[in-house]
């Protein structure tokens, strides 16, 4: 699920940054429009730094929970799950 959120998020990114380039070179941001831009390789690396950067964002709990599970014993692994799966429910 969070999978799937992220991936819509990125593209909605991606549509408002369209939005707001061409309104910087003074277009209407019509759908036509929308769907006729082309990134040049310059936004491309600009929007694929953000895409690394948000899901290094949204899933570095993840990778931390697991890094420090790897170097815990099955007890504090356990604890560390019970904890994580108890968050939103406090």
């Amino acid at each position: 699920m969070i999978t799937a959120l992220v991936g819509e998020v990125s593209i909605l990114k991606d549509r408002v940054d369209t939005h707001e380039r061409l309104a910087a070179a003074g277009k209407v941001a019509t759908p036509e429009e929308i769907e006729a831009y082309e990134p040049d390789e310059s936004v491309e690396d600009e929007r694929e730094a953000a895409r690394v950067a948000m899901l290094d964002r949204v899933f570095r709990i993840i990778s931390a929970n697991r890094n420090q599970a790897q170097t815990s014993d099955d007890e504090e692994y356990d604890a560390l799950i019970d904890q994580f799966a108890n968050d939103d429910k406090a």
